[in-house]
């Protein structure tokens, strides 16, 4: 079946009409078409078929109307009833204004103006009037059909445009006069008017054209006319030769990436720009291998179709090793002979040659890649003149410089696109039979798509060979760019920006040449100007001169005011030139003074875990060599074991602990290891595997009292004390805390003692000796209170507001509770904000106030998996689901319980 809504409602069957005979039968079916595959109700249809004045009956009468619709269609389009309304079920091929839609994309995406004008011509055909003249009104047509006939406006303009370029101004010259006349205040179709008039030889009537449109844009709005009508309308004046019909429509972009995965952002936000009615300069720059050249291949397929006068490449060689970067004047001549002009007539001078350029390019729509620019002094005399003109160009560098620029950085690709990338180069199957050695391969490459390509191609090379067979020779670090040095190779792409240090003049380049290398030796994630400084050896400000210089070339990123970050395979560049140009003492010593600097951070009263990534990586990279740093592993464990407590970094406090009872059993420090085996076994309670914190605590305490540490056997025995009770064993519980309030007080260590207070006073507690709990929580508010110690306070008082709950004293325990979630806020300590607010959840529960103790057991449920508590999430589930009556969400959490050891 076909429909026609292209001028009168038309119904087709096999080639035969199919009578609509009533005006409001066609409406509706007119109605339905326009809003096809979607519902459309009873009411909107009665709303628009009698303007909001509908008569009594006017239910009955759609269902009339709909009724003899079915029986013409005879079920060749069903109108189904659905949701209080009517649905045409119709292949959208069947309708003209879908396929008139179909055909004027495909023309959009299409480069040759011949195919262009061809599509758009048949577009056009299928047009036989106005939008169902014959059956909707003409307030209702333009109330529902003025989209589908902006649509018809603009492609026509499309077409007359192809048809421009292809030297046909003469014969669509009455059809251009006519369109004017009809739409005088459309800029598009006076410009297309304009340029007819002056290539038909009749320059005086273009310029009255001109005249006419600002005339009235003036009197009507207000306005000037647009950039680009403005534009044409000077170089008619300046009788610039760029605006003679084209001769020549280059077509200069490389083959389009093979399997391009991800930037799918990215490739919006250049689309948006480039598209738009000005299309400035888009400037696209990270570090070599990034993927810019295929970024901006890609993108200038894509963009093709809405430049139709063409598309200019040139590779610049501003980012080839041992290969001198192109001249401006060398391109121009290039673009200028591809334009059409005589070899023998480009200019001598780049001056010359660059504004000739501008004038063949002022009156185009042309697409201009520059391809691994080296500066901006190379790429200004390159931009075309037009703002029609659209300009991509690539760059190590961020070219500040450039006119009317658009910046886009480019980083790795996420960890999913890098493994999607290999399952195109690969094969999906391949992939997907070894998920875990592809996600490997792809963080050996660091995301980087250069390094991934190689990858690729290697294995590609040897189908027989598993995927982590190659993931095992990439996980050695010192082999890793021997495995990926195929060409381009990833150390290739990182020589033509080393080179460029090298080669320098400049004082600045010899210390960036050094700063270079030596940031290479660091594990860290990022680094900070500070560090950054002890590094180098260097005041700070001639160290961020010198790191400043390596983000202007490529070599290293900013990613904040004053940071610092370097790509794991640049890590690893730069430490292989390290190895062979900097004397080990030398790498050593540089080594050593961050880690020192580490050191007094961490002793210093500043924000430890503003630096926790590189603080961690510090710990782990000087374990490696406990004879020489393994003193820096001691100082800073000890300084980040407060701050992870409060802030519930778990897994970093296990993290530090492991290396730090590494490093405290190679030199034979015993107090060390009794510390690291408290601080690991505190790590695995809190994340919920309580045998094993149970072994690591036991034997913490048995060397701590062996070495008559006191102090460090009383904080064993409390943290010992909790493992216990939570496995049941409370006798051995009880008799921890106590041993560890009889030593505090031993010591006269006042916090420590309130601390054991507390925790005595949690016991009874859990078996719910109510006064003795109370009266212990009591008394270790009041110390902390009269201490000072704003930390203990809150957790007093956290257990006191958890006390009164289970006493079912609401009103008392909310009061305690938001008191201990006004003192948790101030250091943020995660896991005590954590369990207020499961407390108060529980306690809004049991009120009856289901709610607010929804809001509050959530959040506790998002804190928890934060902090990585695998306890506090599973008890968050469980009143989650009690208070929803949530069955999934109970279950959920019992199998969370199974799992703590």
């Amino acid at each position: 079946m076909w429909f026609g809504l292209l001028g009168p409602l038309k119904v087709e069957l096999a080639g035969r009409p199919v009578p609509i005979g009533r005006r409001r039968d066609r409406a509706v079916l007119g109605i339905l078409l326009l809003a096809l595959g979607k519902v459309v109700t009873t009411e909107r249809l009665i709303d628009l078929l009698w303007d909001g004045e509908p008569p009594a009956q006017a239910h009955r009468a759609i269902h009339a109307h709909v009724s003899r619709l079915r029986s013409s269609l005879s079920g060749h389009a069903a109108i189904t009833s659905k949701g209080g309304g009517y649905l045409l079920d119709a292949a959208p091929a069947e309708v003209d204004a879908n396929l008139f839609q179909t055909l004027v994309a495909e023309a959009g995406q299409e480069v040759a103006a011949e195919r262009r004008t061809a599509l758009l011509q048949q577009a056009l055909g299928l047009w036989r009037g106005p939008v169902l003249v014959d059956s909707l009104s003409a307030t209702l047509r333009e109330r529902l059909c003025a989209g589908l006939e902006e649509a018809r406006l603009t492609a026509t303009e499309d077409w007359l445009s192809a048809e421009l370029d292809l030297g046909h101004e003469r014969e669509r010259l009455a059809e251009l006069v006519r369109l004017a006349a009809e739409h005088p205040d459309r800029e598009r179709l006076a410009e297309l008017h304009m340029l007819a008039l002056h290539r038909s030889g009749r320059t005086g009537a273009a310029l009255e054209v001109y005249a006419g449109v600002r005339g009235r844009l003036a009197e009507n709005h207000g306005l000037d006319p647009g950039r680009r009508l403005a534009e044409l309308h000077l170089a008619i004046l300046r009788a610039d030769p760029g605006l003679e019909t084209p001769a020549v429509q280059p077509r200069e972009l490389p083959a389009d990436v093979r399997r391009f995965t991800g930037r799918a952002a990215e490739l919006r936000a250049v689309e948006d720009v480039m598209t738009g009615e000005d299309r400035p300069l888009f400037a696209v720059h990270g570090v070599g291998g990034i993927g810019k050249s295929a970024f901006a291949l890609h993108a200038a397929h894509r963009l093709a179709g809405h430049f139709p006068d063409g598309q200019l490449y040139v590779d610049l060689h501003g980012a080839t090793p041992d290969l001198p970067a192109l001249r401006p004047l060398e391109v121009l001549g290039r673009f200028l002979r591809s334009l059409g002009m005589a070899p023998a007539a480009v200019p001598s001078e780049v001056e010359e040659a660059a504004a000739r350029f501008r004038s063949a390019t002022v009156a185009r729509r042309l697409l201009v890649v520059l391809d691994n620019a080296r500066s901006v002094e190379q790429v200004g005399p390159l931009l075309p003149g037009g703002a029609g003109c659209g300009v991509l160009v690539t760059s190590r560098k961020v070219l500040t410089g450039l006119p009317a620029s658009h910046h886009l950085h480019l980083r790795p690709l996420s960890a999913t696109e890098s493994v999607d990338l290999l399952g195109g180069l690969l094969g999906q199957e391949r992939v997907a039979a070894e998920p875990e050695a592809a996600a490997e391969l792809a963080r050996f490459c660091g995301d980087l798509p250069l390094a991934l390509r190689i990858v690729g191609a290697r294995l590609t090379a040897r189908p027989g060979w598993r995927l982590a067979e190659l993931s095992v020779r990439l996980a050695d670090a010192r082999l890793r760019l021997d495995e990926l040095d195929l060409e381009p190779s990833v150390r290739g792409s990182f020589l033509a920006s080393y080179q460029e240090l090298q080669s320098g003049a400049d004082p600045t380049d010899r210390l960036a040449d050094e700063a270079f290398r030596l940031v290479g030796l660091l594990d860290g994630h990022d680094l900070g100007l500070a560090p950054a400084a002890r590094l180098l050896d260097l005041p700070q400000e001639e160290a961020r001169r010198a790191l400043e210089r390596l983000v202007d070339i490529g070599l290293l990123e900013s990613p904040a005011s004053g940071r610092y970050h370097l790509h794991d395979l640049l890590r690893l560049y730069a430490r292989e030139l390290s190895t062979t140009t900097i004397p080990i003492e030398a790498r050593e010593a540089a080594v050593a003074r961050v880690f020192e600097h580490y050191v007094c951070v961490a002793r210093g009263p500043g924000r430890l875990l503003d630096e926790r990534a590189n603080l961690l990586a510090a710990v782990e990279q000087a374990s490696a060599d406990p004879v020489r740093h393994g003193s820096a592993v001691i100082a800073l464990a000890r300084a980040l074991y407060r701050p992870f407590v409060i802030g519930g970094h778990w897994r970093d406090l296990g993290t530090v602990s492991t290396a730090l009872l590494e490093v405290a059993r190679r030199l034979g420090d015993r107090p060390a290891e009794g510390r690291a085996l408290n601080d690991l076994g505190l790590a695995h309670h809190r994340q919920g595997r309580p045998g094993l914190a149970c072994d690591l605590l036991e034997q913490s305490l048995a060397l701590r009292l062996e070495l008559a540490d006191d102090r460090g056997a009383a904080i064993t025995l409390t943290n010992l004390g909790a493992v216990y009770e939570l496995r049941g064993r409370y006798e051995e519980a009880m008799d921890c805390q106590l041993s560890a309030l009889a030593l505090h007080e031993k010591l006269d260590d006042r916090p420590g003692a309130a601390a054991a207070t507390n925790q005595i006073g949690l016991l009874h507690q859990r078996h719910r000796r109510f006064a003795e709990a109370l009266a212990c929580h009591g008394r270790s508010l009041a110390a902390f209170r009269e201490l000072g110690h704003r930390r203990g306070e809150a957790l007093s008082l956290l257990e006191l507001g958890s006390v009164r709950s289970q006493m079912d004293e609401h009103e008392a325990a909310l009061a305690l509770l938001h008191q201990a979630r006004t003192a948790f806020a101030e250091p943020a300590n995660r896991p005590g904000l954590a369990y207020c607010l499961l407390y108060l959840g529980q306690t809004h529960r049991k009120m009856g106030e289901p709610e607010r103790a929804g809001h509050y057991l959530a959040d506790a449920l998002e804190l928890f998996k934060k902090i990585g508590e695998p306890r506090g999430q599973a008890h968050s589930l469980m009143e989650l689901g009690r208070t929803l009556d949530d069955e999934t969400l109970r279950a959920e959490a019992e199998l969370l319980y199974e799992r703590l050891d």
